[in-house]
């Protein structure tokens, strides 16, 4: 009897904490973009932005950045906040800003909140760099 009460007292607090873990609201959306880098300039130089519309969930657009010269990371420009909203983030130099919110976000590393606006990131998505075409794709 003392050992069935010594594991109950035990599982008590791991069953009262709450669990931190909030998965990112916003949806994973199927993304296949091919993107010429010779018609787009903006890419050219390590760390630099560029948003491109009519991708990402409800086609609120991605947001590219050159994070060296054969690296690549892409997001979903839906702020995680607004996710049903007609809207999007806007790059602000090596931020994305929700105009609705306010919520900041770092593109140059992890899409992570800057501020206390967003408890989630922005929906990252994978990039894959073809030299020989000056070619980057964009999925997930």
């Amino acid at each position: 009897m003392k050992h069935i009460v010594g594991i109950l007292l035990l599982l008590v607090p791991l069953i009262a904490c709450e669990d931190d873990y909030r998965p990112n609201p916003v949806p994973n959306t199927r993304v296949n973009k091919i993107i010429y880098l010779d018609y787009h300039s903006e890419l050219n130089a390590v760390g630099n932005s560029k948003y491109f519309k009519d991708a990402g969930y409800h086609r609120n657009g991605i947001i590219v950045t050159r994070k060296s010269t054969n690296t690549f990371i892409a997001f979903d420009a839906t702020c995680p906040n607004d996710v049903e909203e007609d809207n999007h983030v806007v790059i602000e130099g090596s931020f994305a800003v929700c105009p609705m919110c306010d919520a900041k976000f770092n593109i140059l590393i992890d899409g992570s909140p800057m501020n206390e606006k967003s408890r989630y990131p922005l929906r990252s998505l994978k990039t894959s760099y073809k030299k020989s075409g000056n070619e980057l794709r964009v999925y997930n």
